[in-house]
C-alpha cells in the first residue's frame, strides 16, 4: 500500500492564517498605545502632582516670609536670641524662595527682585514702604500662582505644554486677568 502525502493548501487556510496574522498586529498595536497612553498618564499625574505640591510649598514660603518680616520690622523684640531666630528664619526662606522660581521667567525674577527688595525695608521707618512692597508680593505671587495652576490643568487634558504654547497660556492669561 503506497501512502502519498498530498499537501493540499486551501483558500480558507489562507483566509485563516491571514486573520491570524492580522489579528496578531492589531493586539500589538493595541497593546503599544496603551502602553503608551499609560506612560504618557503616568507622567501627567506625576507632574501635576510635584506642580501642585510645588504650589503649595511657594504659596506657604511667601506667607511665612512676608509675616516674618512684617513682624520683625513692626515688633520691638527685646530678646536678642529670639531676634536672631527670626532673621536666620528670614533668610532661610529668602534663599529658599529663590530656589523654588525661575530666574529666566519674568514674573519670578520680579518676585525674586521683590524678595530681596523686602529684606533691605526691614527698617520701623521704612514701614510705608514695606507694607506696599509686602502687598506687591504678595499679588505677583497670587499672579503667578494662579496661572500655575490653570498651567496644571491645561497639561492634564493636553500632557506637556511647549514652551512657545507656556508663553502663548501665560500671555492669554494675564489677558484675562487685568486688574
Amino acid at each position: 500500500m503506497l501512502c502519498i502525502y498530498h499537501s493540499h493548501w486551501e483558500t480558507k487556510d489562507s483566509i485563516q492564517l491571514f486573520a491570524i496574522g492580522l489579528t496578531f498586529i492589531v493586539s500589538a498595536i493595541g497593546l503599544y498605545v496603551s502602553w503608551k497612553n499609560s506612560h504618557k498618564a503616568n507622567f501627567i499625574n506625576s507632574v501635576t502632582a510635584s506642580r501642585i505640591k510645588w504650589i503649595d510649598n511657594l504659596r506657604n514660603n511667601i506667607a511665612q516670609f512676608s509675616g516674618f518680616v512684617y513682624h520683625f520690622s513692626l515688633t520691638d523684640i527685646p530678646d536678642k536670641e529670639e531676634k536672631n531666630k527670626i532673621i536666620k528664619e528670614i533668610d532661610r526662606l529668602r534663599y529658599l524662595i529663590k530656589l523654588q522660581l525661575n530666574n529666566s521667567a519674568d514674573i519670578d525674577k520680579e518676585i525674586i527682585s521683590l524678595v530681596d527688595k523686602i529684606v533691605d525695608l526691614t527698617d520701623p521707618k521704612k514701614s510705608d514702604e514695606l507694607t506696599q512692597t509686602l502687598n506687591t508680593l504678595v499679588l505677583k505671587t497670587q499672579t503667578l500662582l494662579k496661572f500655575e495652576w490653570e498651567r496644571v490643568k491645561e497639561e492634564s487634558i493636553k500632557g506637556d505644554l511647549s514652551i512657545e504654547n507656556r508663553n502663548k497660556l501665560f500671555k492669554e492669561f494675564l489677558e484675562r486677568n487685568k486688574a
